[in-house]
């Protein structure tokens, strides 16, 4: 899936936001405090909430009412021709289920409550934004068990031949509804169909997992080798590997645990004979870490220097291409992938901002691939194609 338009409201400094998106390189410009991280960190919030969360301050102050404590991230989607869906149990494509938008883009809204103290996963509420044949259903057909779709099939008995349609699937009832109810244009209006709880969250399942990876790069970071998203992935390596011998580190942990146990009870031993009242209080106990925690890794240079001693410029550079070459590992032949950059320019060179341009114009020429990125530089500007800005004011 390719992104095609966000909508924000009542999110931080925007009161309500609509931005359409390239296919596959957008760079986002505009003055400081314009809210051009607010929309690569909105869809970060979107994709993972996890580098960035949502939280009850990023609520608007510039909201029209001061009861509406709603905060919206929502995302349309370009679905592939001819992708199908699995919904029940047959593949079926959104287009026939009425859940694309009157632009024909898979719209999801994610609606936040921020009315608490704090937000949590019960504060979160999806939908699909359809252009749904509204007029013609008290509620979408999606939603409703397959119980509840016959019952609303035996209203056509008298009409038209219901029984030709297969009864045990839902998606086959659905259609046939639809068919026989004959719908016209003037019979859809944008409705929001919830897709997070009951019968709605099997939509969800069906399409959530075709979403883009996204990955983001934030200029305001530390830009140390240390970092968790520099030293995660060896962890996750370490830990595959160290998986593969389990056992024998399992045997080895029990030796050390039992000879040092073995050494703190001879210890008390000998206690025993100066003063038994402190012997009888103690035991012995001996704490062990996990594996992968005695392994980290940092950059050097020939001479040995840690990339912590470089310039900043050169610790951005060299982070800037782990990021891309870590997502570009995690990345399938399949999903989609946006990266999402936050003024890469920052601390570079001119030559190395020209060169880095040139790498993420060519990785956004890549299938499946969309680039987001904001900047401040106008030499980096005046290298973009005006169809791939996206100017904020």
């Amino acid at each position: 899936m390719i992104v095609s338009k966000i909508y924000i409201k009542n999110f931080r400094g925007y009161k309500e936001q609509t931005i359409y998106l390239h296919d596959d390189l957008n760079v986002i410009i505009g003055k400081n405090d314009v809210g051009k991280s607010t929309i690569l960190e909105a869809l970060e919030i979107f994709f993972n909430n996890e580098l960035v969360k949502i939280d009850v301050a990023d609520l608007s102050k510039k909201r029209d009412q001061e009861n509406d404590t709603d905060i919206t991230i929502q995302v349309s989607f370009q679905v592939g021709l001819g992708k199908a869906y699995t919904i029940d149990t047959i593949p079926t494509y959104l287009s026939n289920e009425y859940l694309l938008d009157a632009e024909k883009y898979l719209t999801i809204r994610k609606v936040w409550s921020a009315s608490g103290q704090s937000i949590t996963a019960k504060s979160l509420k999806t939908f699909i934004v359809a252009d749904y044949p509204s007029a013609k259903f008290t509620s979408p057909l999606v939603n409703k068990k397959i119980t509840d779709l016959r019952k609303d099939l035996i209203a056509f008995n008298n009409s038209h031949d219901t029984d030709s349609v297969n009864k045990t699937i839902s998606s086959h009832i659905r259609q046939a509804i639809y068919r026989f109810s004959d719908i016209q244009i003037c019979d859809l209006s944008e409705t929001l169909i919830p897709i997070d709880a009951e019968d709605g969250k099997k939509i969800y399942d069906a399409i959530k997992n075709d979403f883009p990876l996204y990955f983001l790069f934030k200029a305001d970071r530390e830009n140390k080798d240390s970092d968790t998203e520099v030293q995660n992935p060896l962890k996750v390596i370490t830990k595959s590997i160290l998986g593969t011998m389990q056992t024998q580190l399992d045997e080895l942990k029990e030796q050390v645990v039992s000879a040092a146990e073995a050494v703190g009870h001879r210890t008390i031993a000998k206690l025993q004979e100066m003063n038994p009242e402190i012997a009888n209080e103690l035991i012995p106990k001996v704490s062990t870490k996990a594996w992968d925690s005695l392994f980290s890794f940092t950059f050097e240079d020939e001479d040995g220097i840690p990339i912590n001693k470089r310039g900043s410029g050169v610790r951005r550079l060299i982070l800037l291409n782990y990021f891309r070459a870590e997502a570009e590992n995690r990345r399938t032949s399949e999903r989609a992938v946006i990266y999402a950059l936050e003024e890469p320019e920052t601390a570079q060179h001119p030559d190395w901002q020209i060169m880095l341009y040139k790498a993420l114009v060519e990785l956004s020429n890549t299938p499946n691939t969309q680039i987001f990125l904001t900047t401040h530089s106008p030499s980096l500007g005046a290298l973009v194609p005006l169809s791939n800005i996206r100017p904020l004011s």
